[in-house]
């Protein structure tokens, strides 16, 4: 083997001198390149998936303030319907309040207006019958007049009255 090195021209000592410096600069590019380097690579990897899961997160809360969202415009759908059939059943009980109300109101009036109605016939019909019995009585006097005396004739409207009275 040495001879082949010599044939060579390899130099021992240099060799291993070589192999010193390699493993120098091989420990100082290890330590102050490839250690700050790959530090950089890990930080840098760190930090795209620390923001992977950032998005994550985002992701998923955002899905959820999209369900709390269309769940809370279901609830106020349902709310607004339920409030809008309230306010229809109000309205119709409110229409119908009225309307019974109107009913009752017509009907006392129409009632008060027959009762008024009678009693302003009954105060004709007595009329008519005073009316009556005054111009009968003038044209019984007329008639019986010259006939009979003051006594028959006082008898006669004393009668009369007594009738009309039982009448009534």
């Amino acid at each position: 083997m040495a001879e082949i090195a010599e044939k060579f021209g390899l130099e021992w000592h240099l060799i291993v001198a070589q192999m010193v410096n390699f493993a120098i600069l091989f420990i100082v590019l290890y330590k102050f390149v490839y250690k700050p380097i790959l530090s950089v690579l890990d930080k840098r990897r760190e930090k795209i998936e620390g923001s992977l899961q950032q998005a994550k997160e985002i992701e998923e809360r955002n899905k959820k303030l999209q369900e709390e969202i269309s769940e809370k415009l279901s609830a106020s759908k349902k709310e607004t319907e339920r409030i809008i059939a309230e306010a229809k059943e109000i309205g119709e009980s409110a229409r119908n309040n009225i309307l019974l109300e109107t009913n009752r109101e017509v009907s006392s009036m129409l009632a008060k207006a027959k009762k008024d109605m009678e009693h302003e016939k009954e105060q004709m019909m007595s009329d008519i019958q005073d009316h009556i019995v005054k111009m009968s009585l003038v044209v019984v006097e007329k008639l019986l007049a010259d006939k009979l005396d003051e006594k028959t004739k006082a008898h006669l409207v004393n009668d009369s009255i007594k009738e009309l009275s039982l009448t009534k």
